[in-house]
């Protein structure tokens, strides 16, 4: 089972977010646009000790694919995120 939180915004849009532990994977983004929830969806990942550039790029790389599914946000940023969601 897949855990999911959804998040209210100020202007009323509903977010479902998967937060992960640790770096998220292409199984985790895979796992997060399974269920029936309007996208994009937000998998919610901490980047604290991720210190390898190329790492780094690729999740940036990955996530430029995704942006219309679902959208790699770091925690400490997801509240600019979530206020122009869905724009």
């Amino acid at each position: 089972m897949r855990r999911t939180i959804t998040v209210r915004t100020r202007l009323d849009e509903y977010i479902s977010v998967y937060p992960t532990l640790g770096v998220p994977t292409t199984y985790t983004l895979h796992e997060a646009t399974l269920d029936n929830h309007t996208p994009p969806v937000a998998v919610v990942y901490d980047d604290v000790g991720i210190d390898e550039k190329r790492w780094v790029t690729h999740m940036e790389w990955i996530g430029g694919f995704l942006n219309d599914k679902v959208r790699l946000i770091k925690p400490y940023s997801s509240g600019w995120h979530f206020e122009d969601w869905r724009q």
